[in-house]
């Protein structure tokens, strides 16, 4: 073991504790990334049903990432495609190149559906407001993540 990697693992109790005081100190919040899916066993990536669970489970916060649909709504999702994160309503695959942003958010709601293992958990997307507001109702912090990629109109609506 490098003397590098021995420091960082002497200094993770410290670090973990907020650099500040003991470990019994500090306060952790636990943040579930995109819901509680345990890769789409579960629920979709953040879904209604993965803030359930991750509140369900004691997490704290909820990560998701923002993308905008071609009609400027901002969705919860996190990757720029729609592939590896959404089936069609009947549950073929979408095309590699299908883009979020070129999707309006009515087509998205109504065309495409989740993933998930079992097509019972494939539900729709969650607009921004509706991930927020299912958050605040289950008790869980939001943590948003816009990617480097938005555009500048984005940010007053997060802020907002």
């Amino acid at each position: 073991m490098s003397k590098n990697s021995l420091l960082t693992l002497l200094l993770l109790p410290w670090i973990a504790a907020g650099c500040t005081g003991t470990e019994e100190d500090a306060v952790r919040h636990f943040i579930a990334h995109r819901g509680a899916t345990m890769r789409c066993t579960l629920a979709g990536e953040n879904s209604r049903e993965a803030v359930r669970l991750a509140a369900r489970a004691g997490f704290d916060c909820i990560e998701t990432d923002v993308r905008w649909t071609s009609d400027s709504v901002l969705v919860a999702v996190h990757d720029a495609t729609l592939a590896r994160t959404f089936t069609y309503n009947d549950g073929r695959p979408v095309p590699k190149e299908t883009a979020v942003s070129d999707v309006s958010y009515a087509e998205l709601r109504d065309s495409f559906l989740l993933k998930a293992a079992r097509p019972e958990y494939r539900t729709r997307v969650l607009t921004l407001e509706e991930f927020c507001t299912e958050c605040r109702d289950c008790g869980l912090r939001t943590f948003i993540e816009p990617k480097k990629v938005t555009p500048e109109w984005v940010y007053p609506q997060l802020i907002a």
